[in-house]
């Protein structure tokens, strides 16, 4: 076996693909990365990418078959050689930028038509996305990639971006400093790790977002809960959940006290003047329940039924 050597410009592009697929979109060292990858070919973009100016990038357009031409070549050159350890995870870094760009826009059509995510048939494109994942790390004797896990990452990484890009507009500096903190809210500092272990539980870690009344807190919330991830079954061929159904904005400022404890808790018919019908509260109702095994759910909801009779036995 013969260790495989990469050249100065393929450990260059490799290393800066690694930062770009890793790396906060909307930070502005994204330009040092872009201009490490294509060395003359760079073209200057605004330093701010925002979704009322260039929308394109062509510099990432560039990139993409480089990236392509690389992962392709280090495949058939890595198989079955004494790679080191810096050079595979390069190469896992790689291939994850090429099947991420090879299938962003299916990713895309997801987000665009919620309702699409309801028929089994619009995730057939997974088996491609696995077969494709087979196909680069087949070879891989340790830390496999996980096509389940990273079609599920990839569908999360594009709804982040398109809400954030879509719904935080502006130009400013301080724009895209928000843009690249709601991120950062999403995936930590460290997507990497994100990646690996994080996602398991940072859905359920409050944010808290500040600032005066019209200065777009509900868009980032949204944008935010929009983005969290939701696993995939491929047995089902399908997600587990809808992000459509991901977020549930209430303004209890606007609320006097008795209706915020009806709002949060729910009611019984009966339990006090107008309450005509049963009325299902918030923490009942949000996803965390849908996560729940069947017995668990309705102990909850019972659970929470019981503390809703006793608030409104309290007034």
């Amino acid at each position: 076996m013969h260790a495989t050597k990469l050249s100065d410009r393929e450990r260059t592009l490799l290393e800066a693909i690694s930062r770009l697929a890793y790396g906060n979109p909307f930070g502005t060292e994204r330009l040092t990365w872009e201009r490490q990858a294509l060395g003359d070919e760079f073209t200057p973009f605004d330093v701010v990418w925002h979704a009322r100016g260039d929308e394109v990038n062509p510099n990432l357009l560039r990139i993409a078959p480089k990236a392509e031409e690389l992962a392709i070549s280090l495949k058939e050159r890595l198989a079955g050689k004494r790679a080191g350890r810096e050079e595979l995870g390069l190469y896992r870094d790689l291939v994850s930028y090429v099947l991420y760009g090879r299938y962003q826009e299916r990713f895309f059509f997801l987000i665009v038509d919620p309702k699409a995510g309801e028929r089994r048939a619009a995730f057939n494109f997974y088996r491609d996305f696995a077969e494709d994942i087979a196909w680069f790390t087949a070879w891989f004797t340790d830390e496999p990639l996980d096509a389940e896990h990273l079609f599920a990452c990839f569908f999360q990484i594009r709804r982040a971006f398109h809400f954030t890009f879509r719904s935080i507009v502006g130009g400013s500096l301080p724009a895209a400093r928000l843009r690249a903190q709601v991120w950062q809210s999403i995936f930590t500092h460290d997507l990497r790790r994100y990646q690996r272990s994080l996602y398991r539980t940072l859905g359920d870690v409050t944010t808290l977002v500040t600032g005066p009344s019209g200065t777009g807190k509900e868009l980032v919330a949204r944008s935010i809960a929009w983005s969290r991830y939701i696993p995939f079954d491929p047995d089902a061929g399908a997600f587990r959940e809808s992000w459509a159904e991901s977020f549930f904005p209430l303004n209890l400022s606007a609320l006097s006290p008795t209706l915020i404890e009806s709002e949060l808790f729910g009611h019984r018919r009966g339990a006090f003047t107008g309450a005509v019908a049963d009325h299902s509260g918030w923490l009942e109702v949000c996803p965390p329940m849908s996560r729940l095994a069947p017995a668990e759910a309705k102990a909850v909801r019972a659970a929470f039924r019981s503390v809703a009779v006793d608030q409104a036995t309290a007034i």
